[in-house]
Parts: structure tokens; sequence; C-alpha cells
């Protein structure tokens, strides 16, 4: 039986034939190289109010195709979660992944149309699951999981308030929402921006949590595709290009607003900086719903500039756009 020192000896004789060989090999001209490590996608977890804006779409979308990021769940959140997670679950199965579970949140008043509501109709509903207990099981199982949060906040509270344990081990929560110095249009003044006013009391339990957050508002996310653009992304090489066209016709027909992909910025900066770069910032949430500055610890890291040639180029290259 070899003993702990004996193999300990064995150990190190191989070492030193390895370090011997590679001195030769470099006294040779042969340069040994350390393999390549291969980055491991970042976990993800989205909750969206997808149907509404064609946005989440987009934002789920890239998100799917994205091989930097890994979605290891989703949900419907706000207004009527259960034709958000049908939606979700069509838009999955375009992407051939079966491993994602679909969740809803807890059904709302929404005072935003539907506007995709003929497409989501025609998706088969996924399996019953509850938001929370998604979320749950996702965080436990996935430690310092990032939250895409692309949705007034209401699922997120309502894990916090049910089980703040589980909570607190999000690694950061990602979210677009609110409007800092400017709102829905450049140079205009800040607004209660839609996503923090839906769900006031929401959002300042998510802000005040504690959890890392990066937060994407209006001042960064009016990226508004060009004509040139809508035709890149229409002859994408990606398994979703006609259902965004599809999409894209229903919403701005139903729409007075036209395209702006405001939740798609969060999806591509969370792991690319140079998307948006993030200045540390304490941000409060007041009772009308506008996110205001305040003096104080920094409690959120906030982009208040889209740079967007990265952004173009990041969406383009996550869906095949020429």
């Amino acid at each position: 039986m070899e003993t702990r020192q004996g193999a300990g000896y064995v150990v190190k004789a191989a070492w030193v034939v390895l370090t011997m060989a590679g001195s030769v090999l470099a006294q040779q001209g042969v340069t040994l190289r350390a393999p390549t490590r291969i980055p491991k996608p970042t976990l993800v977890y989205i909750d969206t109010d997808i149907g509404d804006d064609v946005d989440d779409a987009y934002a789920v979308a890239a998100a799917l195709s994205d091989t930097r990021l890994k979605v290891v769940g989703m949900a419907g959140a706000f207004g009527d979660t259960a034709l958000r997670a049908r939606m979700l679950n069509g838009l999955v199965k375009l992407a051939g992944r079966t491993d994602i579970p679909i969740a809803s949140g807890t059904k709302t008043a929404n005072p935003t149309e539907f506007s995709q509501r003929a497409w989501a109709e025609k998706q088969a509903a996924p399996a019953p699951l509850m938001a929370v207990e998604a979320m749950r099981r996702a965080i436990l199982t996935h430690p310092g999981l990032v939250i895409l949060e692309l949705a007034p906040e209401r699922n997120l509270a309502d894990l916090l308030r049910e089980d703040p344990a589980t909570f607190h081990k999000i690694g950061r929560i990602a979210l677009m929402g609110g409007a800092v110095r400017q709102g829905y249009s450049p140079g205009s003044k800040p607004v209660a921006e839609y996503n923090i006013a839906q769900d006031v009391a929401s959002a300042q339990a998510v802000f005040a949590a504690g959890v890392p957050l990066e937060v994407y508002p209006l001042d960064s996310t009016l990226a508004t595709p060009d004509a040139a653009e809508k035709q890149r992304l229409a002859q994408a090489k990606s398994p979703f290009a006609a259902t965004l066209v599809e999409l894209t016709r229903m919403h701005d027909a139903a729409s007075k607003y036209g395209t702006t992909l405001y939740d798609v910025v969060p999806v591509l900066a969370v792991e690319e900086g140079a998307v948006c770069p993030l200045t540390p910032m304490r941000l409060v949430v007041d009772a009308k719903g506008f996110t205001r500055e305040a003096a104080g610890a920094a409690n959120a890291r906030v982009c208040l500039k889209l740079d967007e040639g990265s952004f173009w180029g990041r969406l383009n290259g996550d869906l095949g756009a020429r």
C-alpha cells in the first residue's frame, strides 16, 4: 500500500518531469499555451409583462439567443399573466428550449392594451406554476442568480414579502424602470415611468431591499429602430425573425407610440458594460412613482446614457442580423 508520503513523492516527481519537458520544448522554440477557458454563461431569470409593448418580445429573443446568458426561467408579470406565460411558452419553443419553466404572477388590472393577444392566444399554456414559487426554486438552485426585471415589480415584491431569506440570495436585479433626468423624449422632464408607476409600493420595496440593483431608466432606454434597422432585424438569421416582424406589426397597429426597445437594454447590458455604463447613485421611489436622486450612500448603479453603436451591434449579433 502506498503511503501518503509516497503518493506526494509521485505527484512531485511528475511535476518535475513536466517542468523539465516544458523547459526542453521552450529551448526548441516551442511555446506551451494554457488551454483557452470558455467563460460560463451568466444565469438569468426573466420577469416580463410581454404582450403589451413589443420590446419585451425582442428582449426575450435576445436573451435566448445570447450564448453569454443562460435563461433558467421566465414569468409573466402584471395584467393577464397567464396569457403572458403562453406567449413566453411560444417563444421558448421557437428557440428549441424545453428546459425553461414558465410561470405566471398574480393577475392584476392593466390599463394597457395587450397588443399581441392574437399571437399569444395561439400558443399552448405551460404547466401551471406560480411566479413566486418558480423564482424561489430558481434562486435556491442557483444562488447569485441575476433577475432581469422587465415589468412592474409585483412578482419580486411578493417574493420579498413571502420569503425574504431567498430573495436576498439574488445576485443582482437588472431593472428597466424609472426616469432620473429625462422622460419619454430626449431633453424632457422626468416623469413617473410606467413600470414604476403601475405598482409604486412594489417598486419602493425592491429599491429598499438591499439586493444589488442595476437600473436602466428612460434616460438610457429610448432605443428606437430606424427603417434600415427594422429591415436588418426582419432579415435576421434567427428563429425569431418572422415572429418579431409579426409581433411588431400587431403592436404598431395598436399603439400610437411606435416601437421603442426599452426592455432590450438591460438584457444586452447585463454582461457587456460598454452597452450602458453604470454610475453609482442613490435612488428613491416617491409616492407618485417618480425615481428621485437622493443624498446618501448609493443603493443602485444606474445607466444614464446608452452607447447606441454597442447596443445595435450587440442586438444584431445576437439575432444574426446583417
